[in-house]
């Protein structure tokens, strides 16, 4: 069993390997005005993800792949139902930021990157109102997809850029209508992060939010953190990096 696991494997490497060193006959499909092209393109993606998604990260035609995962979820002729397959990847270009086989160089542009396509992406496909969709409908039920399955990436991922960005969802709005499902999902990504260094940079965050050194977030936005999720985070984290976020910030 075990030699035809490792033959399974070997082949399975040398299909993906194919694969992407082919992508760039597939140019034609992603860029296609067709969407079911472009569907195809996503498919054959997710199922070399599924046999060895570790492959890409070494591979010469990474940055060519990557950049069209990029392009493809602030591609305007896409709808947000479509968009929602993309996300089913989100686990592993999310992870990228932090992935020590990326040279360092090579991490940071990916993370610029991607925050920014990512904030396009929520402009771009959300509502400025959460509450903007009625219940029952397709775009309800678009918009439902699209967070559950970013929530389901942060989780996975442990990312610190979906943590961000979810973050300011809550903060933009009063009451956010999925707001008990991603407080839910912040708070368990808190605890399993089971990381000194890690929780304390996410309450370091939270402090430059609240104190008004992030740019970004205005008063009501430093309001609607201070109600919504402070306590929790606080009550969520180690004992020893609340400690000694006490020490660095009141003490």
């Amino acid at each position: 069993m075990s030699r035809e696991k490792d033959i399974r494997q070997q082949c399975g490497q040398q299909f993906v390997d194919g694969i992407y060193t082919c992508w760039p006959l597939f140019i034609l499909f992603y860029r296609s005005i067709n969407i079911d092209d472009k569907l195809l393109i996503v498919t054959l993606l997710t199922k070399t993800f599924i046999i060895d998604r570790r492959l890409l990260i070494s591979h010469e035609q990474f940055d060519h792949i990557s950049q069209m995962y990029l392009s493809l979820l602030i591609d305007k002729q896409l709808n947000i139902t479509f968009k929602t397959h993309l996300l089913d990847l989100l686990p592993f270009f999310v992870s990228l930021d932090i992935d020590e086989d990326l040279l360092e160089d090579k991490r940071k542009k990916w993370s610029d990157d991607f925050c920014r396509t990512l904030h396009i992406f929520t402009a771009d496909c959300f509502p400025l109102k959460s509450s903007e969709f009625h219940k029952g409908t397709q775009e309800y039920h678009d918009y439902q997809g699209a967070i559950r399955k970013i929530l389901s990436a942060l989780e996975l991922s442990s990312s610190f850029i979906l943590f961000e960005l979810l973050i300011w969802m809550l903060c933009c709005e009063q009451n956010h209508i999925f707001e008990d499902e991603i407080l839910s999902s912040i708070n368990r990504f808190i605890i399993k992060l089971n990381d000194h260094n890690k929780q304390m940079n996410l309450l370091d965050y939270i402090y430059s939010i609240l104190f008004g050194k992030n740019i970004l977030f205005r008063i009501e936005h430093r309001l609607n953190a201070l109600e919504k999720f402070i306590l929790k985070m606080l009550t969520s984290v180690k004992k020893t990096t609340l400690i000694e976020f006490y020490k660095k910030y009141i003490s």
